[in-house]
């Protein structure tokens, strides 16, 4: 055992222009930024979250604000520390914070000036600003403090400075991200920008946008609509069985779902879920905390992804309060199954999967098999399709053929069978399934042959 010592301590605190930096790279996109603060919102029991970042300005900002309990000119400023709670603590059911830095640290990975402002029914409102640049400049955090008066003065300013009235809005501004690009392509990239806040919002809080207790989300002043990745009002949707598992006094809920294949979706709703491709590759788990979309898709090392298992999706939603047990980290992006859970997961992902195999398979109804037949070998494992020999219409035709033209017509037949396209087939019905119509060609061949024979007795004629 060796012995104990009076060790020497000294204070060595982190560079602020260094830690500042660490913190703004924590890995955020624009997307995962907005959807942290909006967590916040849906914490202090905003019935209305209004996201904009209003086109053609000279100055570029993005505002979150909601109607939520908002905060005390205190509350507001100890808020405004990074790490201002304790991941540790138990948290009511509906708080999605966890470190108490998602604000400062999704704020500070896309803004270099952050602006917090919050008004609590019966307190004044106030404000509170973090800037990059003087934090750096004096080299400790400086925190600045906006008067009631420059709260009111703002012209971006969206909660109301009533007495009865609360909410909070954040700020972002000198964002890097619009920086070093002309004015045409500005504007081509904050559109795009909203666009896709648009569809990450209406799907990772769909159901709050959907549920009982529903919350008005709005972009642009455009209100978003539910996106629900398992399609359950669309002709088609499988619903599974839903099991539960207790962890300690927390309930977990794990439900199945098969989605009905793309070729029944109309092109509208098709576009709505990014097309067949994106709608592949989204198969798997969907993680929920709290009722927010964590994870979308992916099967997390259970089952490998399949073409088959194109259909299948797995919900999952564990309570806050398990944050800890399943390691959900600062940005809510990731996590990690529990052992215990992953057993139950594998007997769960049976139902799904196998269901998508057989939607995938069978996608309508019987295919007539007038012209072609598919043939089976079980003991060569091998399958393949050829034009039917046993055709009526091919007899007939061949009934009139001498035996020189029956040798070669047979032999084009079995050219044409082996040269089926089956690998551009699977990849058109995979990638364009609404395009492909093959029955369009009746109508094309019964023109060209009224064509011909018009022609012919034309010349019949003559």
């Amino acid at each position: 055992m060796s012995k104990s010592f009076n060790r020497k301590t000294v204070t060595k605190r982190p560079k602020v222009e260094n830690e500042i930096k660490m913190l703004s790279k924590i890995g955020y996109t624009l997307e995962s930024a907005i959807s942290d603060i909006v967590d916040n919102s849906v914490t202090a029991e905003a019935k209305k979250i209004s996201i904009t970042c209003p086109p053609g300005t000279q100055n570029i900002f993005w505002s979150i604000a909601d109607d939520g309990y908002g905060m005390s000119p205190e509350e507001l400023q100890e808020n405004m520390v990074i790490g201002c709670k304790d991941p540790a603590e138990e948290r009511d059911q509906m708080d999605l914070g966890r470190f108490g830095s998602g604000l400062k640290t999704a704020s500070l990975s896309q803004a270099k000036v952050l602006t917090v402002i919050s008004k609590k029914k019966g307190k004044p409102i106030s404000g509170a600003s973090w800037n990059v640049e003087r934090i750096i400049k004096e080299n400790d955090w400086v925190l600045e403090i906006l008067s009631e008066e420059e709260c009111k003065s703002l012209d971006y300013l969206e909660i109301s400075s009533n007495l009865n009235s609360s909410g909070t809005q954040i700020i972002w501004e000198k964002m890097d991200r619009y920086d070093d690009t002309d004015h045409q392509d500005l504007e081509t990239e904050i559109s795009s920008d909203i666009s896709s806040i648009k569809k990450h919002l209406s799907l990772y809080f769909h159901k709050f946008i959907e549920g009982k207790e529903k919350i008005n989300f709005f972009v642009n002043q455009d209100a978003l609509l539910p996106i629900d990745p398992f399609m359950k009002k669309l002709s088609g949707y499988q619903e599974g069985e839903e099991e539960t598992m207790r962890q300690g006094l927390s309930k977990i809920s794990i439900k199945s779902h098969t989605i009905p294949h793309w070729n029944r979706l109309s092109k509208e709703k098709l576009d709505e879920y990014g097309g067949s491709e994106e709608i592949s590759k989204k198969q798997g788990l969907y993680l929920y905390r709290g009722n927010r979309l964590i994870i979308e898709g992916g099967w997390l090392g259970l089952t490998m992804n399949n073409k088959l298992n194109d259909l299948a999706r797995v919900e999952i939603n564990i309570p806050v309060e398990l944050d800890n047990l399943w390691e959900v980290d600062v940005k809510k992006s990731s996590l990690q199954i529990p052992r215990k859970v992953k057993i139950l997961l594998k007997e769960v992902l049976k139902t799904p999967t196998k269901r998508s195999k057989k939607t995938y398979t069978y996608k309508g109804k019987e295919e007539p098999k007038k012209y072609w037949v598919k043939r089976e070998d079980e003991r060569e494992k091998i399958i393949t399709y050829e034009v039917r020999s046993d055709n009526d219409d091919l007899l007939k035709l061949l009934s009139s053929l001498n035996s020189t033209q029956k040798k070669g017509f047979a032999k084009y037949l079995r050219n044409l069978s082996a040269d089926l396209p089956v690998n551009d087939i699977l990849a058109t019905l995979h990638s364009r399934p609404l395009d492909l119509k093959q029955e369009h060609l009746l109508e094309k061949y019964q023109q060209a042959e009224k064509i011909f024979l018009d022609f012919f007795k034309k010349e019949n004629k003559k």
